[in-house]
């Protein structure tokens, strides 16, 4: 399994099943970063004013870009 980056806020309404998904990824044996925002709702990423936004799309940009350097 390839390693896997999944980053959400704690408002969305997908952070239960980001979670599941994360815990039957490590489950299966990946490795799995979970960043859970305090504050950010869906979408919220693209609210490049915030610094905390502004960091959560660096660490998900990072993880890409690692994973591509990796062949994952």
């Amino acid at each position: 399994m390839p390693d896997a980056w999944i980053g959400v806020g704690d408002l969305d309404l997908f952070l239960d099943e980001d979670r599941a998904y994360a815990e039957r990824l490590e489950d299966a044996g990946a490795q799995v970063q979970l960043r859970v925002e305090p504050g950010m709702y869906h979408g919220a990423d693209y609210c490049t004013w915030s610094a905390a936004m502004r960091s959560f799309r660096s660490d998900a940009i990072d993880a890409l870009r690692r994973g591509l350097a990796n062949g994952s």
